[in-house]
């Protein structure tokens, strides 16, 4: 069986240096929370998304 969605949706991340993603900039210190629900799903950057 291949899992289709992860059990873990989200994950928690203290940033540790100032940098930036996707044109927003984070500060240390910050809290950052990656969806991984949505991982590979995006529609900029695929045009088969769901099959």
């Amino acid at each position: 069986m291949l899992r289709y969605r992860s059990p873990a949706q989200v994950l928690r991340r203290i940033v540790t240096q100032e940098t930036e993603i996707g044109g927003q900039r984070l500060q240390k210190g910050e809290v950052v929370v990656p969806w991984l629900g949505s991982a590979n799903r995006d529609e900029k950057k695929s045009t088969r998304l769901y099959g």
